[in-house]
């Protein structure tokens, strides 16, 4: 992110020490991973779907092909954009 924006720290901001690099910032950082990795769990079970904690779909608001109904995608969707 300081490449983009140079008055900005180079390291995450998030605490990990590593470079905040933008594909770091939001996917690569360990306390990010770990995020995800508690939240997916907690939604599978409140929707009853099996999901793997992939955070693509949350943060680029794509649809989950859950091979469900629409209703279970809607649902899961706004539960990633929530989280």
């Amino acid at each position: 992110m300081a490449k983009i924006n140079p008055s900005l720290f180079p390291l995450c901001w998030k605490g990990c020490g590593k470079l905040g690099s933008f594909i770091h910032i939001w996917r690569k950082c360990p306390h990010v991973k770990n995020f995800w990795n508690r939240v997916f769990p907690i939604i599978s079970a409140i929707t009853g779907q099996s999901l793997s904690p992939n955070p693509a779909p949350a943060l680029l608001s794509l649809d989950m092909d859950l091979g469900s109904t629409l209703h279970h995608s809607q649902v899961v969707g706004s539960l990633l954009t929530t989280a």
